[in-house]
């Protein structure tokens, strides 16, 4: 993965994404591992580099990559960027 520096990841502070992008729930008591799925869903849609780092540093590379293919829709930037960061056709 050329796209993402992983030393970036600081484990104490890429724990949780930013509020905004899940705005419905109650972050303190959000379980983000039974919903991995909408918080990858969120950060592809609508996130920034440190979300990014998060949730590559809860799921991993390879975590972050099975989730992006369970998405229903992605507007054609989105489509894009995951196919060149992720490898996916």
């Amino acid at each position: 993965m050329n796209y993402f520096d992983l030393s970036d990841i600081d484990p104490e502070k890429h724990t949780k994404v930013k509020n905004h992008l899940l705005w419905e729930v109650d972050q303190d008591s959000f379980d983000y591992f039974r919903t991995s799925q909408i918080v990858v869903e969120r950060v592809v849609q609508r996130g920034d580099i440190d979300d990014w780092l998060t949730i590559l540093n809860l799921y991993g590379y390879e975590g972050v990559r099975e989730k992006i293919k369970l998405i229903l829709y992605l507007n054609g930037i989105d489509m894009n960027f995951v196919h060149v960061i992720f490898e996916i056709p």
